[in-house]
């Protein structure tokens, strides 16, 4: 019953107060006899409803309180999770110092080890150079990102596909960033995910190509660019930037 609420709370598919009853819930259930594994999911939904509610302070300090814990009992993929949530959070209460300087913490211990959470800190790191206007580092870091998510069968790629078309609008290349954020609708329409790093990529990608293109120009290469397939998306993220 215990992991079957956790699933609920962490699915993003209950309203704020369901979400509310279902942590309330477990609380009620949690016996301190309990391995550290299971107690911490009750924080890890947390996050995760805080974060969905947008209470990014909050999340913040249950993410911290959740690292704390799983630290002290040696749960390495509890502390990756709780270092990707909290990259995430920084990211979106504009602290970019912090989300930097976790996802180099997230990068660091995944040096070998092969879990996903490296393909999250490589879109943060991406999106922090982004917002401080260092192109050249955020180009490396999407080529790592692709190749990142390249290795486990393209996970995550669609999920930060913004940041693809967000970096062929910085160097330039309008019109492979309209093909770009084609396949980026496609993705959110499959996936349904409003994640910070998305709508900021995406946001300020189709600003530029609604301002720069023609209409009928911008729809055709929307049209094409949603039925690309991954290798392609990254050919054309990728592209030389104009002389």
């Amino acid at each position: 019953v215990f992991l079957g609420l956790r699933c609920q709370a962490g699915s993003g598919l209950l309203n704020t107060g369901q979400a509310r009853e279902a942590l309330r819930e477990m609380a009620r259930l949690e016996s301190s006899a309990w391995p550290a594994r299971l107690l911490t999911q009750r924080l890890l939904a947390e996050v995760g409803v805080l974060r969905g509610q947008e209470r990014m302070a909050d999340a913040r300090r249950t993410c911290q309180g959740l690292i704390v814990q799983a630290q002290a009992a040696g749960l390495d993929g509890v502390l990756s999770a709780a270092l990707s949530d909290l990259a995430a959070i920084c990211l979106a209460l504009g602290d970019t110092d912090g989300a930097l300087r976790v996802s180099q913490q997230i990068l660091a211990r995944s040096r070998h080890r092969r879990d996903n959470f490296v393909v999250h800190a490589l879109a943060t790191v991406a999106c922090v150079a982004f917002v401080r206007g260092d192109l050249a580092q955020a180009r490396a870091s999407l080529l790592d990102f692709a190749a990142a998510s390249r290795s486990r069968s393209w996970e995550w790629l669609g999920l930060y596909s913004g940041l693809l078309a967000l970096l062929a609008v910085q160097e330039g290349r309008l019109e492979a960033a309209a093909r770009l954020l084609g396949y980026v609708d496609r993705q959110q329409t499959q996936l349904g995910s409003r994640d910070v790093l998305g709508v900021y990529a995406r946001t300020r990608a189709r600003a530029a190509v609604d301002d720069a293109l023609e209409p009928s120009v911008l729809r055709r290469l929307l049209d094409l660019g949603g039925q690309l397939e991954p290798d392609a998306v990254c050919a054309w993220a990728f592209e030389p930037p104009p002389a």
